[in-house]
């Protein structure tokens, strides 16, 4: 089942929702969720390297979906250790190449050069 580019037919979909939901949900998790971020990671995997070999994307959507769906929404997570209180910012705008799917995909980005005059 390729979860890239992200299936648009009834079928092709549930198929690709139940392998992304068993690769990074448990099962009583909601469709919903599971195909929004499967369709932003694959929409994110082709944009980066769309001739790609079909396992890589796959495992590419995975990682980087698996990332975004535990993640929260960046703000002040607090924890108290005793008397003290530690504070941490969480910054995601590096998601693509923290989850791993950067690396991944990284032999079939297409680098252009340009011209410096």
């Amino acid at each position: 089942m390729a979860l890239s580019p992200w299936p648009t037919t009834p079928s092709a979909l549930a198929d690709a929702t139940a392998t992304l939901k068993a690769a990074i949900a448990n099962s009583k998790e909601d469709d919903a969720p599971i195909q929004r971020v499967g369709s932003v990671a694959a929409e994110r995997v082709e944009r980066e390297a769309s001739d790609a070999p079909q396992a890589i994307k796959d495992e590419s959507v995975i990682r980087f979906a698996g990332y975004l769906f535990a993640s929260d929404f960046g703000g002040i997570l607090r924890e108290e250790l005793g008397p003290q209180r530690i504070e941490y910012v969480t910054n995601h705008s590096a998601a693509f190449r923290n989850s791993g799917a950067a690396g991944l995909l990284s032999p079939w980005k297409i680098r252009r050069a340009g011209v410096i005059a």
